[in-house]
């Protein structure tokens, strides 16, 4: 968890209720991308320390709130809309253990908003408050993503990289004041 803003740690609550854990979200699909790649097999162990470390059900909403902004972050280094992606994404989503079906249609549609620039977030909230069994789908949706932008920019790592130098060139313009970033 990020260090308190100013030793203020109800600023720091804001932040992670606004946007989440990202850093821990960030992590996470790295290791779940690493656990995944044959080449990396010793992450296993790694990747476990994380996930165990995700029974606080706090902790659970504010890395499951970073993917559903990750996933808004991540459909801006898409140079099109690819809506055959969500069939794809809820199918494997589906197969991977712990999601339970009746989660799928509201990850479906939210990923259907951010495809159609508008906040997943936002359009997921306006429906029903978000129940903790769904953040787990979300995480496989911000993971599923970044291989997807990673295949198709041909280079491992770029998605995550990309939303990282992102947020840096947006907490540094905001630090200094001067406005907004510029574009990637």
């Amino acid at each position: 968890m990020p260090e308190p803003i100013d030793g203020d740690p109800s600023a720091d609550r804001g932040y992670l209720d606004e946007f989440g854990d990202l850093e821990t979200a960030i992590e996470l699909i790295r290791a779940m991308k690493r656990t995944n790649d044959p080449v990396a097999e010793g992450d296993h162990e790694a990747f476990m320390q994380l996930v165990a470390g995700m029974g606080d059900p706090q902790r659970i909403r504010d890395v499951g709130v970073a993917c559903m902004n990750l996933v808004d972050m991540l459909r801006v280094l898409l140079d099109d809309n690819p809506f055959d992606f969500i069939p794809a994404a809820i199918r494997k989503i589906r197969a991977m253990e712990g999601v339970p079906d009746e989660v799928l249609p509201d990850v479906a549609g939210g990923l259907t908003a951010a495809f159609l620039n508008q906040s997943c977030r936002t359009w997921r909230e306006a429906r029903s408050p978000i129940p903790q069994r769904e953040f787990l789908a979300w995480t496989y949706a911000a993971w599923f993503l970044a291989d997807f932008i990673d295949f198709a920019a041909e280079e491992r790592g770029y998605a995550l990289n990309a939303v990282e130098t992102l947020m840096e060139r947006v907490l540094t313009q905001d630090l200094a004041g001067t406005g907004d970033p510029e574009p990637v």
